[in-house]
């Protein structure tokens, strides 16, 4: 007798979003995961180059630059309404500059540069590797490969406090100067050569890397904590615990009459314009391409447009319990007590009060609260694709995030509870 498969509770798709975090050092192993999970799910390639042929009923995905994805599930009504998901694969981090080698006092050390509104101090002092992709010369050609380095390889050492008294008054960090990380002594036969340390690591030649995108990575797992395992803690929850859940959302969701679709784009942490970005035509071309492919022309792509949605998530922020003075008075999200909708008034995101009713209508309907998001007056908050996006594709939307601490730390803290919240409005979402 077949044993019936019991339900995943809030627990497990946490446990599995870590297991997906960890994997996703960098965006394009982000991505990598990422199509991965869509494959598993029935998903197939298209290629932008290509003339695309749908039919109702296809689930499909296309990969932009190794760092970027959308994926689609087509309707059942060919010229019905596009209801998006959008969020980003790329996080804070550091990027390897070129000729990245500098020995200073007999240590071996690279020249990085920040990637993104880093909090520049918790990366000191712990575990860090390297990760992300090398552009290979191959047969009088290009090829491209993803890489892992996967051992404690490096460190960022902070100065002792003997030597700096001032080390937790003042706090200043000079990117250039404090962020260097150490990866060897100079002594001996060792040289200051990373990229061949690099080129051990892939099984490739030296000679053959011509380019290269990497960044550093924390080497700490993800995890839950607290008295009832209430949190998750991992790096880049800001914004693949966002990207991991509405791929979810839509792998678990049968066609509706809807286009479901799920985009996650690269570089919004550096402003989003770039082509893997959401400042670009990207979402526009592929939203145009669709509705040619399924026998529409342009007046039915743009009707279609004015009756799409797009559910912009990215992360929120909780009120810190500590620094309860920077949160505004009123709009005070606390973690574990439902996703967020985010409203700024110079439109930083794109809410406005009826996609705001949209979503609350699409919570209510999951069974789950939701909280509401505004900057503290006195203070200069963030944005999200969500503005930019409604630029380009003129299609309404909402912002929205879970509530979560640390942002753009090496290490962030949310909900366990709100990550399941967010999925089961998505899924609600998609199914309309």
């Amino acid at each position: 007798m077949k044993q019936e498969r019991k339900p995943m509770t809030a627990r497990d798709y946490v446990q599995t979003l870590l297991t997906q975090i960890d994997a996703s050092p960098t965006a394009f192993q982000a991505v990598e995961t990422q199509v991965a999970y869509l494959k598993e799910h029935g998903f197939t390639e298209l290629k932008r180059e290509d003339r695309w042929e749908l039919s109702p009923g296809d689930s499909r995905y296309i990969v932009v630059g190794d760092a970027a994805v959308l994926a689609f599930r087509v309707g059942k009504n060919q010229h019905a309404a596009f209801h998006i998901a959008g969020a980003h694969s790329d996080s804070p981090s550091y990027r390897l500059k070129a000729n990245p080698d500098q020995v200073k006092e007999g240590m071996l050390q690279l020249n990085v540069e920040p990637y993104g509104g880093i909090i520049h101090r918790t990366w000191l002092d712990r575990p860090l590797s390297v990760a992300g992709r090398l552009i290979l010369k191959k047969d009088g050609g290009l090829e491209k490969k993803n890489l892992v380095i996967d051992k404690d390889l490096l460190i960022i050492p902070s100065v002792a406090a003997h030597m700096d008294r001032e080390v937790n008054d003042k706090g200043e960090i000079k990117p250039q100067k404090t962020m260097t990380p150490v990866y060897g002594l100079s002594s001996g036969d060792t040289e200051a050569d990373f990229l061949s340390l690099v080129a051990e690591e892939a099984g490739v030649s030296r000679d053959a890397i011509l380019e290269y995108d990497l960044y550093l990575y924390a080497r700490e797992k993800g995890c839950l904590l607290g008295a009832n395992e209430a949190f998750f803690s991992v790096g880049r929850i800001d914004d693949l615990a966002m990207a991991y859940a509405a791929l979810t959302a839509l792998a678990e969701t049968e066609a509706g009459s809807a286009h479901q679709m799920v985009v996650i784009n690269d570089n919004e942490e550096i402003g989003s314009g770039t082509l893997r970005g959401a400042d670009s035509f990207l979402l526009r071309d592929v939203l145009r391409r669709i509705t040619f492919a399924l026998g529409g022309d342009e007046e039915d792509f743009l009707t279609t447009l004015a009756k799409s949605f797009l559910i912009s998530c990215d992360q929120a922020h909780a009120v810190h319990p500590n620094y309860g003075e920077v949160a505004d008075p009123t709009n005070r999200p606390r973690i574990n007590e439902g996703p967020v909708i985010k409203m700024a008034a110079n439109k930083s995101y794109n809410t406005d009060a009826e996609s705001a009713a949209r979503f609350r209508l699409l919570a209510e309907k999951a069974g789950v609260p939701v909280q509401t998001f505004h900057n503290h007056s006195d203070r200069r908050g963030g944005s999200t694709i969500g503005p930019i996006t409604e630029r380009w594709t003129t299609i309404p939307g909402v912002d929205v995030g879970n509530p979560m601490l640390s942002m753009h730390s090496v290490r962030e803290l949310a909900g366990v509870e709100d990550h399941y919240s967010m999925l089961k409005i998505l899924k609600v979402f998609f199914a309309k």
